[in-house]
């Protein structure tokens, strides 16, 4: 069960609960605890304004859903400013635990939005970060052979260090610099020191026109992330009703993963009280495994894959790092209507040689060439306990995917949510990060109804049935005691049993044998 004292519990206790907590119930294939950690170690240097915060502000704090956000909201709405951060006890929709978790990290203060450059840098405060591990035992990859060469270039040594300058929301600079175990130090193929070098310089609330400046790495989001999505979000676990994504589309970037982020400048400008423009550029080097196309006349240069891994240990990965160029184009149009939001989103993508995959049935209809093009419409409409949103795209060969989804807060501990998802086979896409099976929308067709209630004998329980090409119905039991969740899955196929075709104990990532 996670319990929480703000009062007496140190900064660095309460976000390792909370990330804890979020990490036991949710399924997250590549979570970012760096991102995570800063996330809300900002939040508590700076507290959101719970009388002033919007809902793309509420959804920075990533632990609430969007049912809790409308709940704070409607409160707000209804019974004016928030006196005391205690009265968050009385939101119906917002359980104890929640309460807990928003304490550090929120305030009903009325913060001042007219400093001048000199005093956020006099307020300012600056961090050193500084990381260093090692595994004891030798890998292979370690091990001299006979000729006295190592698979690997480098030491074993981890080493990382960043410098974080903070001035509130309105200004942040930073540097990061990591080197992974097996790559060189200032030798070989790497005499710049550490592998992976990143910076950005981050302002918000420039002026009365320029709501947000991002130069160096940052990230951006669209939509429901049916084109790209840096932010955090649910899967199918105890809060299956949080798959909604955050509007706030650009934040700066301070983690080590050497592939999620732009590397330019963006800016989000107000162009009216009713509309905003956000536009970005970039411009990096990524890994690519080069090869040479001698089919043709002329023999072309291409790649074959995109290589995510980050890592330069070996000959072979020291000659694809940075070996492709890639530059993006981005622009978010929104439009906001009271409780309706709009947005329009588009993304070019340009490398400097054509990706040319392995020949495969099921790549048959993957993305190739050196530009991709994609364009979307997003929207969100919130009434009460009502909250309809989704997203609309387009690649440029035609392609498409949507997403619609309606969630209802039928009580304090009852809600309800429908996500209907139509993914064309011939959707192309890059980094997308959508509300589906490893989050690449690409060949789907189907209705899913959800029912959460909780908590019932300290857990949640929730009910969930899927109708399309994957037929399902599962339950999902969260022990809060035991820290445990369990995923069931019941195929609605295979009539003739009771019995559920597998069960999986999240908290361990190990199916359970039945």
């Amino acid at each position: 069960m996670f319990s929480l004292s703000a009062q007496s519990d140190s900064v660095s206790t309460i976000v390792e609960r909370i990330l804890e907590f979020y990490l036991e119930n949710n399924e997250i294939e590549d979570f970012d605890n760096n991102t995570a950690f800063e996330r809300l170690y900002d939040f508590q240097s700076n507290p959101l304004n719970i009388n002033t915060a919007t809902a793309s502000r509420f959804m920075e704090l990533f632990f609430l859903n969007p049912v809790e956000i409308q709940a704070i909201i409607d409160h707000r709405t209804e019974y004016g400013d928030f006196i005391s951060l205690e009265e968050l006890q009385t939101i119906e929709g917002l359980d104890m635990t929640k309460v807990k978790m928003l304490l550090p990290f929120t305030t009903v203060g009325n913060a001042s939005e007219n400093i001048n450059i000199k005093d956020l840098l006099a307020a300012g405060r600056s961090q050193v970060f500084l990381k260093y591990k090692r595994t004891l035992q030798d890998k292979a990859g370690y091990i001299s052979n006979a000729n006295n060469e190592t698979k690997y270039a480098g030491d074993p040594n981890y080493l990382y260090a960043r410098y974080r300058f903070d001035a509130g929301r309105r200004l942040k600079a930073g540097f990061t610099m990591e080197k992974d175990p097996g790559e060189a130090f200032f030798k070989q193929g790497n005499k710049n020191g550490f592998d992976f070098y990143s910076g950005y310089l981050y302002a918000e609330k420039v002026n009365h026109w320029v709501e947000q400046v991002a130069l160096g790495d940052y990230t951006m989001s669209m939509g429901q992330g049916l084109i790209l999505h840096n932010g955090f979000g649910f899967g199918k676990s105890a809060f299956v009703t949080s798959f909604k994504k955050n509007r706030n589309h650009l934040r700066q970037y301070s983690s080590v993963n050497e592939n999620l982020y732009f590397r330019g400048l963006a800016t989000s400008l107000r162009l009216a009280d009713w509309a905003s423009l956000t536009l970005a550029y970039s411009q990096k080097k990524i890994d690519g495994s080069l090869a040479l196309d001698t089919i043709e006349n002329e023999p072309e240069e291409f790649f074959s894959s995109l290589l995510q891994g980050g890592l330069h240990r070996t000959a072979s990965e020291i000659a694809n790092k940075g070996s492709i160029t890639q530059q993006n184009i981005g622009a978010v149009l929104d439009l906001n209507y009271k409780n309706l939001n709009i947005g329009v989103n588009y993304l070019q993508y340009n490398f400097s040689s054509p990706l040319k995959r392995p020949e495969a049935p099921y790549r048959n209809f993957y993305f190739s060439g050196k530009d991709l093009m994609n364009i979307s419409v997003d929207y969100d409409y919130r009434f009460k306990n009502i909250n309809l949103f989704g997203e609309v795209a387009q690649s440029d060969n035609g392609g498409r995917a949507m997403t619609h989804n309606v969630l209802v807060a039928l009580d304090k501990r009852v809600d309800f949510a429908v996500s209907y998802r139509d993914f064309d086979k011939d959707y192309q896409v890059l980094e997308a990060n959508a509300f589906a099976e490893g989050s690449y929308p690409l060949m789907k067709r189907d209705i899913m109804l959800v029912l959460s209630s909780g908590p019932i004998m300290n857990g949640n329980l929730v009910l969930i049935t899927t109708y399309g090409n994957t037929n399902g119905c599962g339950i999902v039991l969260m022990h809060q005691v035991v820290a445990k969740s369990i995923f069931c899955v019941w195929n609605t196929t295979r009539k003739e049993s009771l019995m559920p075709t597998s069960c999986i104990d999240m908290s361990k990532n190990k199916e359970i044998l039945l």
